[in-house]
């Protein structure tokens, strides 16, 4: 799967901000120069969401996994030990009569910012609506497209705004633009689309409107996570603005966070009684509320102050937007971090919230803090860290040690023993004298450290400190 991402997703070599009429309120930041520091996935590319989603589709087919499109739940009970859902499907845009009952030990609804699971399970969610109204619409351009087709171009000036992403097709774009005055009840025509993009960016090429939508720009998080048995993900759990494309990257990573927990759980309960360790499973499967929705409130306010920037409609926001954009934006973005960081590889849980962290751990001399997660090193042997590293269980990674030290173990973990190259990436930024330092990491499966140490031994203390017997017995 990850192969043919790579083969189909294509570079951006530019970011394009159009200020005004003239050469000189042209802004370009050279994104494809962008330091992506220790990612595999490299130089900074495109992939449209409806791509990403038909090779996920796929990906679940070939494991004998079958989505059933045009379904919905109809209810939904839970108790301690399982969770009866009912499902029915649509028919031309109604529920059938002929209901299935589906018994579980978990689930999950992903099922958007509406989200029906949520609603059932009563998990509550707040959202804050902006004065925003924007219409997103695919168009394809004639052979006359001013627009370059692997530059992503934004139209910024006191007319509004209206940005360009390039799609797989030649002279394809995914556009989004604010409709002034507009409101949910309002309809967003083809000429209503033109009219708005001649206005605002003072071009007028021949172009066809494939499809559109429109929507006010909202901004929520759930108050939980998780209700007992039941969990949200994705636009189920938190709406915000689509600046910055994160959305369905953070939905994924919801999804990465918590099914090695669900499993973890289910290793339990399948090796000793439900009454036992009834306290253990709820405090793990409890760390995803805990982690995930305090990464998406930061991710609400930032993507809420970026948007009310963006979009703003005022003259002296817009010089400041604009004086930033002119003087700051390509250091921030290519040469400061922010393409990295806006590509989520600066993810960091807070350990003194999170049950599966260890608050006690110090930054001195290590590669990675509890919570962060673990660098994707070059390792003496050409390979990489992650290729050593289980998606499935713990792995305890003794870097730079002795590798006699694996016989002292845990050994339900894997455990491996590396050495550090002598050149690493500039991001993150870790000093020679640390990736060289011995130390023993302790990694979950979704790559953010659990502990780290000078000794394995250390590690191993936290490791029992932390946790209960039944959890580490099945880890």
């Amino acid at each position: 799967m990850i192969e043919q991402i790579k083969r189909v997703c294509f570079e951006i070599k530019n970011i394009n901000f159009i200020l005004g009429p003239t050469s000189k309120d042209k802004v370009q930041v050279p994104f494809a120069q962008a330091d992506l520091g220790d990612t595999e996935f490299k130089p900074t590319s495109w992939l449209p969401q409806y791509i990403t989603e038909s090779i996920l589709e796929k990906h679940l087919k070939d494991c004998r996994i079958h989505v059933e499109w045009l379904t919905t739940i109809c209810s939904l009970s839970q108790n301690n030990a399982f969770v009866d859902t009912t499902v029915t499907k649509i028919i031309d845009g109604q529920e059938s009569e002929r209901k299935e009952l589906i018994r579980s030990r978990f689930v999950i609804g992903c099922d958007g910012g509406r989200s029906k699971t949520r609603e059932l399970v009563g998990i509550e969610m707040k959202r804050n609506k902006s004065r925003m109204f924007v219409a997103a619409a695919e168009l394809i351009f004639d052979d006359t497209c001013p627009i370059p087709g692997n530059e992503l171009t934004i139209f910024l000036n006191h007319n509004g705004t209206c940005a360009n992403f390039p799609l797989n097709e030649k002279n394809r774009f995914r556009s989004f633009m604010v409709i002034p005055d507009a409101s949910e009840a309002s309809e967003v025509t083809d000429d209503l689309l033109r009219s708005r993009f001649i206005s605002v960016t003072k071009l007028e090429p021949n172009f066809q409107v494939l499809h559109k939508t429109s929507f006010n720009i909202t901004h929520g998080v759930v108050n939980t996570f998780r209700s007992n048995r039941v969990f949200v993900a994705g636009d189920a759990a938190h709406v915000h603005s689509p600046l910055g494309g994160q959305g369905m990257n953070y939905g994924i990573q919801d999804s990465i966070n918590l099914v090695w927990k669900v499993a973890w759980v289910r290793r339990m309960q399948e090796s000793m009684s439900i009454m036992d360790i009834s306290d253990t499973m709820s405090k793990i499967l409890d760390s995803y509320d805990v982690e995930r929705r305090s990464l998406a409130h930061k991710l609400i306010d930032r993507t809420s102050l970026g948007t009310d920037i963006v979009l703003s409609n005022n003259t002296i926001v817009q010089w400041f937007r604009s004086y930033m954009i002119r003087n700051w934006i390509s250091y921030l973005m290519v040469e400061n971090g922010g393409a990295y960081a806006l590509a989520q590889l600066t993810t960091e849980y807070n350990p003194k919230n999170s049950y599966l962290l260890d608050c006690t751990s110090s930054s001195k001399n290590y590669i990675a803090v509890s919570g962060a997660r673990l660098p994707n090193l070059h390792l003496a042997d050409g390979s990489r860290l992650y290729d050593h590293v289980d998606r499935k269980h713990f792995t305890i990674v003794i870097l730079n040690g002795n590798e006699k030290h694996a016989e002292k173990t845990i050994n339900t973990c894997k455990i491996v023993c590396v050495s550090a190259a002598d050149t690493q990436e500039k991001m993150p930024k870790i000093d020679a004298n640390t990736y060289k330092a011995a130390q023993v990491l302790l990694v979950r499966p979704d790559l953010h450290v659990f502990c780290v140490a000078s000794t394995l031994d250390h590690v191993r203390h936290k490791f029992f400190g932390l946790l209960p017997a039944e959890a580490v017995s099945c880890m």
